[in-house]
């Protein structure tokens, strides 16, 4: 380890939290280094790492001596503005705060994180301290989703009613044009696009009737999710005079899972007619296994992520926060026609939490990713915190 810049780490936290680690114990510089509770990086002005602190080692999955000599992006492939500030850092000697920094480390994982950069010496040395929000940022959203489902809990008895009437006249006119183009024996692409309206309204049919009940209980089967994004892509197709491109990168590994087939088609209807309406020209639908990974604070040992991210104008800042909230829509009454219900977040989310999963949003430098985690195989039912 380097001793003028640990001395110096260990003078910044004597100072900033007098007590045990006095200027008089100097000495004990590393033993300060090592103690302090949050990740700790000793870097470079070329953003090399010099050293760890134990805290450091364990969010990396890397222990100190694999980690010295890496530079920052081999540990943080995604590291939003600390690259850019080092150089900044070193030159000006002043320390920067960067708050709610969204990090990928170096496995994938999501991290978020307030990151202070200070300048430690004359020589360069810089101190990277990383400060987790991912706790505080989980509880707030816990709240928020609990509010969500109460909102939701409180439209279903009424909306269910003001649906079924209109989806019940939708099949009676589909009826009567499969029984008149079946007859004539003509234009069989029209026979077939009523036929489709009658088994999807028998499909929202039985999801409402579910979404009615007090307590909502799914019929789950054996279900594979590939299939019922690209079935559920095809029908969003059919009222697109010019749809989107769109990729879909699924992983050939991912088992089928219980789930209900109709609600998530719904779910993910939800999420790429949010993509278009958004204006996107690219929608991505990628399938990924996660282990040991949490869902509304329960940690399982696999479970399926699905990401569908588009480069559309993304959800406005004035509603990001209760966009899973019933009637909460970022757009107006005359967009597409639309009546601005705002409902279809706020379903997708409670489908999601009736899989036992969750839906996460994230904001992308241009346009927006929806990620639904679906559980496999339950790890443990310990709640974080109670270990």
């Amino acid at each position: 380890m380097c001793q003028d810049p640990v001395r110096a780490v260990a003078e910044l936290y004597s100072i900033n939290n007098p007590g045990p680690a006095g200027a008089d114990e100097l000495r004990l510089s590393e033993e300060i280094f090592d103690n302090l509770s949050f990740p700790l990086l000793l870097l470079s002005n070329t953003g090399q790492i010099i050293d760890v602190n134990p805290v450091a080692e364990e969010l990396f999955g890397r222990s100190r001596e694999r980690l010295k000599g890496c530079v920052l992006p081999e540990v943080l492939t995604r590291s939003a503005d600390i690259g850019p500030q080092i150089e900044n850092v070193a030159a000006s000697g002043q320390m920067v705060l960067m708050r709610g920094q969204e990090l990928v480390l170096a496995d994938g994982r999501d991290y978020i994180a307030d990151c202070w950069l200070r300048p430690l010496t004359t020589d360069g040395y810089l101190l990277l301290e990383l400060h987790a929000e991912a706790d505080r940022q989980l509880l707030t959203r816990t709240a928020r989703r609990e509010q969500q489902a109460e909102s939701l809990a409180l439209l279903r008895r009424t909306l269910c009613h003001e649906v079924r009437n209109p989806l019940g006249g939708m099949r009676g006119a589909a009826q009567l044009l499969v029984s008149e183009l079946d007859t004539a024996g003509q234009d069989p692409e029209l026979l077939a696009c009523a036929e489709l309206i009658i088994r999807e309204v028998d499909r929202l049919n039985i999801l409402v009737e579910q979404l009615g009940q007090e307590e909502l209980e799914l019929q789950q089967a054996s279900v594979r999710v590939p299939q019922i994004i690209e079935n559920a892509w095809q029908l969003l197709r059919l009222e697109l005079p010019q749809p989107p491109r769109i990729v879909l990168d699924f992983d050939p590994s991912i088992p089928a899972l219980d789930g209900n087939a109709d609600a998530l088609q719904q779910t993910f209807l939800n999420l790429l007619s949010n993509a278009v309406q958004s204006g996107a020209e690219k929608i991505t639908v990628s399938t990924r296994i996660r282990h040991n990974h949490p869902c509304q604070g329960i940690r399982y040992a696999t479970v399926v992520s699905v990401k569908i991210e588009d480069n559309g104008s993304g959800v406005p800042g004035n509603i990001e926060a209760d966009m899973f909230t019933p009637l909460i829509s970022g757009r107006t009454a005359s967009d597409q026609g639309s009546s601005n219900h705002g409902l279809g977040l706020s379903v997708a989310q409670q489908i999601a939490r009736q899989h036992e999963g969750e839906l996460v949003y994230k904001r992308l430098p241009q346009g927006s990713r929806f990620e639904l985690l679906l559980p496999i195989i339950p790890f443990t039912s310990t709640r974080p915190g109670n270990d």
